[in-house]
């Protein structure tokens, strides 16, 4: 079973975005903070692929996935943001290697995204 992380401040977006990811077969860790999700790749726990909120209190998801990518290079990202400025974060996003269709608008389509995941994991 693959393992995403996903990193969300908003609790409720948290909740179901991990039920409906969970229901979908996959085994979710879930972090309230950037921080938190840094330790836990930091830690060792297997992690497959990461699912971000690009805003964040703190340690943003672009900056979260950066310090990850330190530990873990080679980990896939997908992004949600409820930002209507993506321009904003796109010198970010590409020095991360994210395509532009890896950035979710919230509210997110659930089913696309996990769509994609399946794509990205499976082939």
């Amino acid at each position: 079973m693959h393992r995403i992380l996903l990193v969300e401040d908003e609790t409720e977006i948290l909740k179901i975005v991990k039920q409906f990811l969970e229901r979908n077969g996959f085994d979710v860790i879930a972090a309230s903070t950037g921080r938190k999700a840094v330790d836990i790749v930091a830690s060792g726990e297997k992690v497959d692929l990461a699912v971000l909120d690009v805003k964040m209190p703190g340690m943003n998801g672009l900056d979260c996935m950066k310090a990850i990518r330190k530990i873990k290079p080679s980990l896939p990202a997908f992004f949600l943001t409820g930002s209507i400025d993506r321009a904003k974060y796109m010198e970010d996003l590409e020095t991360l290697g994210v395509d532009p269709e890896d950035v979710f608008q919230k509210p997110v389509d659930l089913y696309e995204l996990v769509g994609r995941i399946k794509e990205r994991l499976y082939g």
